[in-house]
């Protein structure tokens, strides 16, 4: 019987794969199927794949044709996948043992989140990268508005660390953009729309692997084109659609910081944006966003590029 399935897109991940397989077929909730789709790898990862796939059943593999991208490599999963759940793992991750069971505890919920764990590539350390607290949203009540928060969000621009319901995600058609960058966050925030109770747990089990020049540490070309649609899957411009757009603000200003010039030819891209004039610094909740939209409204950059160049690792971590 299958309830979960479990989909790893694959792209030049050998170092990392073998790791992440075992843990997927190590964990003490066996209802599953793993569904790896290989994005075109040019390294030894469809050999790796194969070794698998000839010796445990619960694989399924799926070989695309050249290399589309993560949100493509997804979306075939998607449609592969038999599981009543659906979990996203990324092939340079790995997880705990008894990380499906603790989802699965609380699988009458429509969309199961828990926290984040980290580990530097090349280290033992394990630390705490995101931290969730125990909790049920109630998104008819409105407390989800609780979500766009620094307390919240950072665990819900991502797809891993979730439990969602195949269900849902059929009924409403919903799939990955097919974009750079910020595909996680719109997938999410999609789902959302469809699900009335959240329930979030304090336990963390996804451990995320920090990879140097992977993806989102790496410089986006266009960032903005990307994150500028973000916002926009909140109806109005409220303060839940005003915490996305500053969001937005500063990956686009953390993106490239590493010349002035540069940095304010960002700065007005943002706000020759037709809906920066939405923006308010009455609507946004902390003093740190009302201070950047401030500074931007005024076309006063400077400052602005001394504080985000003296903090380039807050592109992971811009949801305050």
């Amino acid at each position: 019987m299958v309830n979960i399935s479990i989909i790893i897109p694959v792209y030049n991940k050998e170092k990392f794969l073998k790791k992440c397989i075992d843990s997927v077929l190590k964990q003490t909730y066996t209802e599953i199927e793993i569904i790896l789709i290989d994005d075109g790898s040019i390294d030894k990862s469809k050999e790796i794949i194969s070794e698998y796939v000839t010796e445990y059943p619960k694989i399924i593999h799926s070989i695309e044709e050249g290399h589309k991208g993560v949100s493509n490599a997804r979306n075939q999963g998607l449609k592969k996948a038999k599981g009543k759940y659906i979990v996203f793992v990324d092939a340079d991750d790995y997880l705990e043992p008894n990380y499906l069971m603790n989802l699965m505890k609380f699988s009458n919920f429509e969309f199961v989140v828990s926290g984040l764990l980290e580990q530097i590539y090349g280290l033992t350390s394990i630390t705490t990268s995101i931290e969730t607290v125990d909790a049920v949203i109630d998104v008819d009540s409105g407390s989800v508005d609780s979500i766009f928060s620094k307390k919240f969000f950072p665990i819900f621009s991502v797809v891993y660390t979730k439990l969602f319901k195949k269900e849902i995600i059929d009924k409403y058609h919903l799939t990955f953009k097919d974009q750079q960058y910020g595909e996680d966050t719109l997938f999410v925030l999609e789902y959302l729309k469809y699900v009335k109770k959240i329930k979030i747990i304090s336990y963390a089990g996804y451990i995320n692997l920090i990879v140097e020049n992977t993806l989102s540490r790496n410089y986006v070309n266009n960032i903005w084109e990307y994150v500028r649609n973000i916002p926009n899957e909140i109806n109005g411009h409220d303060k839940n659609w005003q915490f996305l757009f500053v969001r937005s603000i500063k990956l686009t200003l953390l993106n490239d910081v590493s010349t002035f010039r540069n940095f304010k030819k960002q700065c007005n891209i943002i706000t020759n944006d037709s809906n920066f004039k939405f923006a308010s610094i009455f609507l946004v909740r902390s003093w740190t966003n009302k201070i950047i939209l401030l500074f931007l409204e005024s076309k006063i950059y400077w400052p602005l590029f001394i504080v985000f160049k003296s903090k380039p690792d807050l592109k992971l971590k811009c949801n305050t």
